[in-house]
């Protein structure tokens, strides 16, 4: 399956229809990716193809709320974490 074809599924599960939607859907899909490198020859392709698409840039992709779960999630303690307050 290439980038296009995920892209397209992803968009049309989550109803994106806008280019500011599809970006930050897009965006937020490829983040996530680059967590696991398992995952990161995906998220190089998405990556190529989400900058190809020159869709319109997302403010605040991420809240604090979701960057500081995200981190602990992986095993982050409070202290290095003091950054995002």
């Amino acid at each position: 399956m290439d980038a296009n074809t995920i892209l397209a599924a992803l968009w049309a599960a989550t109803k994106a229809e806008t280019p500011e939607d599809k970006a930050r859907v897009g965006w937020r899909f490829n983040d996530a990716l680059w967590w696991t490198p398992d995952t990161w020859p995906l998220a190089r392709a998405l990556n190529n193809e989400l900058q190809d698409m020159k869709l319109p840039w997302v403010a605040a992709l991420w809240t604090k709320d979701e960057v500081r779960a995200a981190y602990k999630a992986r095993g982050w303690a409070d202290e290095q974490l003091e950054w995002l307050k």
